[in-house]
This record gives C-alpha cells, sequence and structure tokens, in this order.
C-alpha cells in the first residue's frame, strides 16, 4: 500500500514537472532566467536533451568548422500567442495564421557532462524567415521579426517546423532535435484548476483596473490571469515590465500548485490532461518523461542570450543581435569543450 502511494506520488511528480516546463513554455521560462540588460551583457539560460548523437556535425562560421558536442540533444521550447495588433500583417501572404512566437529557447543537453544550457532569443530578432505558399510549400525567405515564423502555416506542426528552421538559420544551422510549442491560452486553465493564484503587485499597473495599485494583494482568477501576464502597454514597447511579472506569476502559481496537488493527488493528472489541446509536439511521451528527469538531474547551465540594439522599425520595435555576441551564444551552448 505504501509502496503504491509512493510510485503515485513519485507519477505526479513527474507530471507536475512537466506542467511546470509547460507553463514555463507559455510565461517565457520566468523562474529560470536572469533579468539582465540586453544591450550590454551575454545572458544564459536552461535547456533539455535526449541520448543524439552529434559527434559528426559541426557549426561553420567565418569559413571555420566547430564541433558540436559529441552527446548532444536539443528542444526548441516555443510559447505561442495571439495578437490582435499584428493581424493586419498576419492576413498578408501565403499560408498563414495569428499565432506569434512570442518565447523562444533551445535547451541544449550535454549527455557526457549532465548540463543543460537555454539559449535564449528576442522574438522581435530581425532574421531571414521562410515563408509558405498556399500550398504549405517554401516559398523563399525573406527578413523580417523572428516571432513570424510561426505565423506561416496552420499554427500546428508546419509551423512548429518553420520556426525551427528560422532558428537554425539565424545560429548557423546549429542542430535543433525537437520542438515543443504551447499556447498562452491554457494559463486560465491551470489558473483556476488550482483555485487561482495569488500575487502581491511590485507596481501600479492603471491599465489594469483601479485595483491594481503596488503593495495590493490580487488573487487573479480566469481570463484576469492572462490579461495580468500579457499587459504590457506602459512598457514602451519593452519586455521588461512583463518578463517581471512573468517570473511573480510563475513563482505564485508554483507555490499554489504544490500545495494543490498536496490535497488532492488527481489534480495533476487531471491538469495533464486539460491542457493536452494546447500543446504542439514531435516529443513522444517516452521523451517528454526523460527529459523531465535530466532537467531535474542534470546541472543547469547560466541562460545565453545575444546583445544587440533595440530600435523602432517602421511599425514595431526590432532587435538585432550583434553578430560576435551572437556566435558567443552558440559557442557557449554548442561547442564548448
Amino acid at each position: 500500500m505504501d509502496h503504491r502511494k509512493t510510485e503515485k506520488q513519485k507519477k505526479n511528480q513527474i507530471l507536475l514537472s512537466i506542467l511546470t516546463l509547460i507553463l514555463i513554455s507559455a510565461l517565457g521560462a520566468a523562474v529560470f532566467i536572469a533579468q539582465r540588460q540586453a544591450d550590454s551583457e551575454v545572458i544564459p539560460e536552461a535547456g533539455t536533451s535526449w541520448n543524439a548523437d552529434h559527434s559528426k556535425e559541426y557549426i561553420v562560421y567565418q569559413d571555420k568548422q566547430y564541433p558540436v558536442i559529441r552527446r548532444l540533444s536539443t528542444l526548441l521550447l516555443i510559447g505561442t500567442d495571439n495578437f490582435a495588433e499584428e493581424e493586419d500583417q498576419l492576413l498578408s501572404g501565403g499560408l498563414r495564421n495569428r499565432a506569434l512566437a512570442d518565447f523562444l529557447v533551445v535547451l541544449v543537453f550535454d549527455h557526457e557532462k549532465k548540463t543543460v544550457t537555454p539559449f535564449q532569443f528576442n522574438r522581435d530578432t530581425i532574421c531571414e524567415v521562410p515563408w509558405l505558399d498556399a500550398d504549405g510549400k517554401t516559398g523563399g525567405w525573406k527578413s523580417e521579426h523572428l516571432t513570424y515564423a510561426h505565423s506561416y502555416g496552420s499554427g500546428k506542426e508546419d509551423s512548429c517546423e518553420n520556426t525551427v528552421a528560422a532558428v537554425r538559420k539565424l545560429i548557423w544551422n546549429a542542430p535543433v532535435d525537437h520542438y515543443y510549442a504551447f499556447t498562452m491560452d491554457a494559463v486560465p486553465v491551470l489558473n483556476d484548476l488550482v483555485g487561482g493564484v495569488t500575487v502581491k503587485l511590485d507596481e501600479d499597473i492603471p491599465g489594469l483596473g483601479a485595483k491594481y495599485l503596488k503593495g495590493a494583494e490580487i488573487t487573479l482568477k480566469g481570463a484576469e490571469a492572462l490579461r495580468f501576464i500579457r499587459y504590457r502597454e506602459h512598457s514602451g514597447g519593452s519586455n521588461l515590465f512583463r518578463m517581471q511579472r512573468h517570473r511573480q506569476y510563475l513563482s505564485a502559481f508554483l507555490e499554489t500548485a504544490k500545495a494543490s496537488v498536496a490535497k488532492n493527488q488527481d489534480l495533476v493528472v487531471d491538469a495533464f490532461k486539460m491542457v493536452d489541446p494546447f500543446i504542439c509536439t514531435n516529443m513522444t511521451v517516452n521523451s517528454l518523461s526523460e527529459m523531465v528527469d535530466q532537467l531535474c538531474s542534470y546541472e543547469m547551465m547560466d541562460v545565453v542570450t545575444p546583445a544587440g540594439v533595440i530600435k523602432l522599425g517602421e511599425k514595431y520595435y526590432e532587435f538585432h543581435p550583434y553578430e560576435d555576441s551572437l556566435w558567443n551564444c552558440v559557442y557557449t551552448a554548442y561547442c564548448r569543450k
């Protein structure tokens, strides 16, 4: 009896870890990513992998070959969201959908050293993005925001594969083995499943309502939770304040979820079933379980993210990474000894 209870608790712990990964994907890896100045520092992050062997692969940079880590596997986390203000652009050209890649992180697993390095990308990065024609075939490449890569296609596997292609081209065709996409629409579902999430505001947010004052404790319910993490009107086009709220919300959610699971051992299983429609991945259940186990047992390295320049384009803000900083991130995640 005790043995069965232990096994059930272990299963719930694994599923809770998976749900945490799902929420991290949706919110931008808020708990694991230390906030740094994007224009002056190289930022590291966390990753994930399988028993892949890339011993014969290398990355070419400035006509020189750099071998990748021998036993390496990688996962691209894609947090998607629908942005109404982008609709006009998304309606034009080829096979399109309105789900943008709001959060992009490649988790790089080194199975020899048992480490995971997260490689984060700014959604506003200007890079070469493949576009799909009406038949869903690649019609060519064009320079635009990285976030739009996911808007080509149906919003499912083809959009994820298109995003993988854009990311790989940006990082000199470094390997990306798997993808795991998750939409923010599931946040209210998880939020209410644990009975709502209480946060203490670090700032006034008048755009969300009169009660959103600094120091106030607010229990978020339903769509209110989604509005809280999405809101960015007063940030002047920057994600800084929104990312701070992401970290705050995720921390509060995890504490609430742990308490809820302690009271109801079936909660995690129920939650896992409820969020399934919001997930798109090329991973098997076994691979996902193995990944969670490795995330728990491997050493989490610093997040890497390139420094660069943010400037206002014709209509939207653009992030232009410094090439040497971007390469430093690639080398650190994929090639370092």
